[in-house]
């Protein structure tokens, strides 16, 4: 609930990232990429990072400059991480009036700095708030005990556990699915 004050989404967030989050600042340089300073050179180095991380390619250079474009179009921002200019992680959220959506990301697991993904995060919660957004998404939670979960995967699950150590509040949606 981005219209929450700043003090109260700190507030809210999981306490251990605190820590992560204030070392961040300190230690790593954090570039937000919006429509004034985005580069394919900045998003192919994403789309790098992406596949060095997934072990594959996960969606075609079209759709890349599709999310380049949409960033240039005021669509979109990127929030990235260095640390001497190696990149650690990029993260691509989507917007609009009120919402903003965490669409995709890739953090380097190799580097010797760890957890770049908790200040990226809240950078762009930061971000979404002063662009007038009322809501960020963070996408679907998934869980051990459900089993009629399809992506109930020990990935998916810890990136949910992840993800809700920003605060905020889970709710329910009931997806349909018909056929003949």
């Amino acid at each position: 609930n981005l219209k929450d004050k700043k003090e109260k989404l700190w507030n809210d967030l999981r306490k251990s990232y605190k820590g992560i989050i204030n070392l961040a600042k300190k230690e790593v340089r954090q570039i937000k990429y919006d429509y004034k300073n985005i580069s394919w050179d900045v998003m192919n180095d994403f789309k790098k990072l992406h596949y060095q991380e997934a072990g594959k390619e996960t969606r075609t250079e079209k759709n890349w400059k599709i999310q380049l474009d949409m960033i240039k179009s005021k669509k979109a921002f990127l929030f990235t991480s260095y640390l001497n200019d190696i990149l650690l992680g990029a993260a691509f959220f989507i917007y609009t009036k009120n919402d903003c959506y965490y669409a995709s990301s890739a953090y380097n697991k190799n580097s010797s700095f760890k957890s770049v993904g908790h200040s990226i995060i809240w950078n762009a919660i930061l971000e979404a708030k002063k662009l007038g957004c009322k809501r960020l998404e963070t996408g679907d939670q998934f869980y051990f005990n459900f089993s009629n979960n399809y992506n109930s995967d020990s990935k998916n699950i810890k990136l949910s556990h992840f993800k809700s150590g920003f605060g905020g509040k889970t709710k329910t949606f009931l997806n349909l699915n018909l056929t003949k």
